[in-house]
């Protein structure tokens, strides 16, 4: 993503990732975390959508500003049965890979459905 475009979506992105934290605090079980994952792809596609048509641009704006939610948001999650340098040396990485090509397969659906000014309901 280049720099520019950053700028431009900045606040947005920083105050979605924000809401994100915020939910994350009272705690989450699976259903919830995943829900919150999709509401932020979703926030994160109309954000992008408001900037840019072509859908492979959006696409692949959309998997970086993810990678950062990752990093950012889901990362620093601690995992208590798992030892610190095994989470962050291996289970991280791994997780993260995964949550990424998830995305990327379930992002084709969340674009045309912004785009057609729906809301994505499953």
């Amino acid at each position: 993503m280049n720099d520019e475009l950053y700028e431009k979506i900045k606040v947005e992105v920083e105050g979605i990732m924000a809401s994100a934290r915020i939910k994350l605090i009272d705690g989450l079980d699976f259903s919830e975390i995943a829900q919150l994952v999709r509401e932020t792809v979703e926030a994160f596609v109309r954000v992008v959508a408001a900037v840019r048509e072509n859908p492979a641009d959006i696409k692949a704006t959309v998997l970086g500003l993810c990678g950062k939610f990752y990093d950012e948001v889901i990362a620093p999650l601690d995992i208590p049965q798992i030892p610190d340098w095994l989470e962050r040396g291996v289970v991280d990485p791994t997780c993260k890979q995964v949550f990424l090509a998830m995305i990327e397969a379930f992002l084709d659906y969340v674009i045309v459905a912004v785009q057609s000014e729906g809301t994505v309901t499953s």
